[in-house]
């Protein structure tokens, strides 16, 4: 998605905002590096990919020189540009979560009721779990180590729930 079109969502999911880059450029920066923290990853900033001043890899490169031979291409990068696309979220993370957690962001700090920005903030906290669920790589180390109730029967080893110690449960004594 271009810079351009997330800008469009920005400005829809902020009811009367008439955003330029400019204007919400330091939150977009904001929720990458949110996401980058969550998921220990390495996303370009926004800003970055407005200046057109990163690397893509090997993989990205090849992506981009073969849409260059399109005759219509669409991953055209120019210098401060709001038609560079952001390659690297997927275009329903970005109209779901970035743009209204920018949004919410936004119209916090224009000091708007909570009524205003509580609702773009559920919906950005929503599809920001679901980012994380998709693109996360947490494994639990010890998936058997969680038990409901004393419901311990199908644990190797375990004699009853007196027996096993749970370290992630804690008891009523």
């Amino acid at each position: 998605m271009k810079i351009s079109e997330l800008l469009t969502h920005i400005n829809r999911a902020c009811g009367v905002g008439n955003y330029d880059f400019d204007d919400v450029s330091g939150y977009l920066d904001e929720v990458v590096d949110m996401v980058n923290e969550e998921l220990d990853t390495k996303l370009p900033l926004f800003s970055e990919v407005y200046a057109n001043s990163i690397t893509y890899s090997d993989a990205e490169q090849a992506l981009i020189d073969a849409d260059a031979l399109l005759d219509t291409p669409l991953l055209i990068f120019e210098d401060n540009n709001t038609k560079n696309p952001y390659i690297r979220i997927p275009d329903r993370y970005l109209r779901n979560f970035v743009a209204y957690e920018v949004a919410f962001r936004k119209l916090r700090d224009e000091d708007e009721d909570q009524e205003v920005f509580g609702l773009k903030y559920k919906h950005a906290r929503d599809w920001f779990k679901k980012l994380v669920g998709q693109y996360s790589d947490y494994v639990m180390d010890h998936v058997d180590a969680i038990v409901m109730g004393d419901d311990v029967d199908e644990l190797e080893d375990a004699e009853d729930a007196e027996d096993w110690d749970n370290p992630y449960w804690l008891s009523d004594s």
